[in-house]
């Protein structure tokens, strides 16, 4: 008898989760979109400071980011 109902308390969380899904879903494509457009290395806003880097400085590009030499 117990188990005829459980379809009943996992309905919810399925569509829940489902719901989750699709507005997380929604949002990725945008990212996608943006951190695949290369930054030139001599475009100041390229860079934090909006300062290019100049020889001797360390430099760190993140994984979002792809910069074209």
């Amino acid at each position: 008898m117990r188990g005829r109902y459980r379809s009943f308390r996992v309905a919810p969380l399925l569509a829940t989760f489902g719901l989750v899904m699709v507005l997380a879903l929604q949002g990725a494509p945008e990212a996608k979109a943006q951190a695949a457009q290369p930054m030139r290395w001599s475009d100041p806003a390229t860079w934090p400071n909006n300062k290019v880097p100049v020889a001797g400085d360390k430099v760190t590009i993140g994984r979002d980011k792809d910069v074209v030499l």
